[in-house]
């Protein structure tokens, strides 16, 4: 008997309890990806290669599904499964479940015709998740009537698949490992790279959107583009705002302010959404960060506004609180573990609610 009761204890914990919330704006999801090579750059860590990069783009359609279409990106399962055992020493087959997490975006679904043109929004990832953990913020800004184009940033994010299974993993923590410094500079290297990365996805587009033969052709508001990033994707966020004025919007979710950015006001309207207990907020450096974003803010006429969760860790602004609610197991682990979301994760998917609300109302907002 008590080996059958716990091997259902077993089964129990591990089984997917929850897959993605639905979006809330009027369109489905469409989602797509695109490889792009830029042959006028070579990779900074690998010169016998040029520049790649891949898109994920999520898509207004007229398809809204009531039951779960797309499996969650393996990929980026797998990566997070590694990251909550780290965090949790909890072994990964326990967790499996998470596995089976399904979204309601449909891929290479037609695009909705009900508008001749959608704003853009340029989605940048932190320097641990990837693009695809990213997927509830993509689906619902795309749900309202934008085009979502993220990006994985090669040799940065933790996994990056091009179309022939070539995949090229993160040196981040090879970096840290060969010592802080080496990190700090090796990140401010990938820092400018990745300024380029988004002037050549946004040249692309306007290539793109001319061509007859693309998926989303000529439905691309290139009057209209807004930037979103997370953490260090944040600080790209505000430098493209600062420097180039294609863009109309942005929004950095729990970002500190980086010494190049922390001197040139805004004119751009511009979101910093901040979560109380992040660690970039902890200590006498945390309140200088915070002192310096309130300066920045006060020096661009009022452009930079910004909203404070008291609850929210650094990991409530990617998908991590919906896989852990996703079984009961790491419902459990969230509740008595810290794994960088700072609280259960029910409350932190209620928090990744509001958080996505306010983005999608402040792009409605410079955007529309």
């Amino acid at each position: 008997i008590g080996v059958t009761l716990g091997v259902i204890f077993i089964i129990l914990i591990r089984r997917n309890l929850n897959n993605f919330p639905k979006s809330t704006g009027q369109y489905g999801v469409g989602i797509t990806s695109y490889h792009l090579v830029d042959v006028n750059r070579f990779e900074s860590n690998d010169l016998q290669t040029h520049r790649e990069l891949m898109l994920q783009i999520w898509y207004p359609t007229d398809c809204r599904t009531q039951t779960p279409q797309t499996v969650y990106d393996p990929d980026a399962i797998e990566n997070a499964l590694e990251f909550i055992h780290q965090q949790s020493n909890i072994p990964i087959w326990l967790m499996s479940g998470i596995k089976k997490t399904k979204t309601y975006a449909v891929k290479d679904i037609d695009i909705s015709l009900n508008n001749s043109k959608y704003p853009i929004v340029i989605l940048s990832h932190g320097a641990g998740p990837m693009i695809q953990q990213y997927s509830v913020l993509g689906e619902e800004i795309a749900s309202h009537g934008y085009i979502v184009v993220g990006f994985n940033r090669p040799y940065m994010a933790p996994i990056t698949r091009f179309p022939d299974n070539r995949i090229i993993k993160g040196l981040l923590h090879e970096k840290k490992k060969q010592g802080k410094m080496t990190a700090k500079i090796w990140k401010q290297a990938q820092f400018e790279v990745a300024i380029q990365d988004i002037v050549f996805i946004m040249n692309s587009l306007a290539i793109l959107n001319a061509q007859a033969s693309w998926h989303l052709n000529n439905k691309l508001d290139l009057d209209n583009i807004g930037i979103c990033g997370h953490s260090a994707g944040g600080a790209l966020a505000m430098r493209m705002c600062m420097e180039d004025d294609r863009f109309k919007a942005g929004v950095a979710l729990d970002s500190e302010i980086r010494e190049d950015n922390a001197v040139i006001p805004f004119s751009t309207p511009f979101l910093e959404i901040i979560g109380e207990r992040s660690h970039l907020w902890v200590g006498p450096e945390g309140k200088k960060s915070q002192e310096k974003l309130i300066q920045l803010s006060l020096e661009s006429s009022m452009r930079m506004s910004f909203i404070h969760f008291q609850n929210a860790g650094h990991g409530v602004f990617y998908d991590l609180p919906l896989l852990l609610h996703t079984t009961l197991l790491t419902q459990m682990i969230s509740r008595f573990i810290d794994v960088d979301v700072d609280t259960s994760s029910s409350q932190a998917c209620d928090i990744s609610k509001k958080v996505n609300q306010c983005t999608v109302k402040f792009f409605d907002k410079n955007l529309k």
